[in-house]
């Protein structure tokens, strides 16, 4: 059995799922997840990935016991019996047990109807968190910052120029560093809400009859503003072939996510704001294809798909270029971004 399937006896022993069966699961890239089963009750154990500090479990307790204390379908944590919130393995791994939410989840949005569900429940999540007074114990500093992603990837380039994808990666980075360069981080005029952080749309929960119940994934709360959410969530949501193998954008899955979004959390944004989201779509965009081209010659971060890919540097040169396309195609389409903002805040 490969190591990435076993749970350490420990934590096993630590959450009292001795027998319980467990259920590898392989569509997420950052965290070890296992569904299990512990006295009939199906829950959500992984192991967390070292970019995120165990005090991050504070956070998503605060956070979430805010969220359902107002009606909000949420994950929660499920403390050990000695009311730890995370225990560690022998090796000093973080693991967690989660509460496990029914219903379906999607690799890319597959209708415009999809997306607009997705909409109004981020608009519900912001609209419930908006006045949340959480202080945040852990904070991963410089998701966002522009300058910072592109200067990652060029120490990557001058730290491995043997490595076996350094062509394909250069070519790629030339590109990247033309359209990247001219632009800055989230204005520092707009203000930071707390936001999920990573609502793209596998994050989000669906029942069978097509509505968007739930948000998972809650590592990456923090405060950002609404432009860098927004921009981070629709170009998701607006590739209608998936992030991973798709070049295209769709306007249509754009006005419809964005409309649920401003259906659902009404008049708390300034307009100034929600002005800003178009911009910000391409823009992460190209941080996206920075990190994963970084990340293909520095050989880490993700795990990889085994069945598609011989090693993670090729998994990351293909998210690389896909989220590269998916920049270029932003970039053209961000007049016609900007018209759908405005014929939706009215005159």
């Amino acid at each position: 059995m490969d190591d990435i399937e076993i749970i350490p006896p420990e934590i096993r022993a630590g959450y009292r799922l001795d027998a319980a069966p467990a259920e590898p699961v392989r569509t997420g890239h950052i965290n070890r997840t296992f569904r299990v089963r512990r006295g009939g009750e199906t829950c959500v154990l992984q192991m967390l990935n070292p970019i995120f500090a165990p005090e991050v479990h504070k956070d998503i307790q605060a956070v979430t016991e805010w969220i359902a204390a107002r009606g909000l379908t949420t994950p929660r944590l499920i403390p050990a019996p000695g009311g730890e919130l995370w225990l560690f393995d022998r090796q000093g791994h973080t693991w967690r047990l989660m509460s496990f939410i029914a219903g379906r989840t999607f690799l890319f949005a597959d209708s415009a109807q999809r997306c607009r569900e997705a909409g109004r429940l981020l608009g519900r999540f912001h609209r419930v968190v908006w006045d949340c007074p959480h202080r945040f114990v852990f904070t991963r500093l410089g998701i966002h910052d522009t300058p910072k992603h592109l200067e990652a990837l060029r120490e990557a380039l001058r730290a491995h120029p043997k490595h076996r994808l350094y062509r394909p990666v250069s070519k790629l980075a030339e590109a990247i560093f033309e359209a990247g360069t001219p632009l800055a981080g989230p204005g520092a005029e707009l203000p930071a809400r707390l936001v999920h952080g990573d609502p793209k749309i596998s994050n989000f929960v669906f029942s069978d009859g097509g509505q968007a119940v739930a948000l998972i994934d809650l590592d990456t709360l923090g405060r950002m503003p609404l432009s860098v959410e927004l921009g981070d969530a629709l170009r998701s949501w607006c590739a209608p072939h998936g992030e991973e193998h798709g070049q295209g954008f769709s306007i249509d899955f754009f006005e419809s996510g964005l409309r649920g979004w401003l259906e659902a959390i009404g008049p708390l944004p300034g307009p100034e704001e929600v002005r800003a989201i178009p911009a910000a779509v391409a823009r992460i965009s190209i941080e996206l294809a920075a990190r994963f081209a970084a990340d293909a010659l520095n050989e880490r971060y993700f795990a990889h798909d085994r069945e598609r890919y011989a090693a993670a540097g090729e998994h990351n040169l293909a998210r690389a270029e896909s989220q590269w396309g998916q920049a270029c195609s932003a970039m053209t389409l961000t007049a016609r971004m900007t018209e759908v903002v405005e014929g939706l805040l009215g005159p």
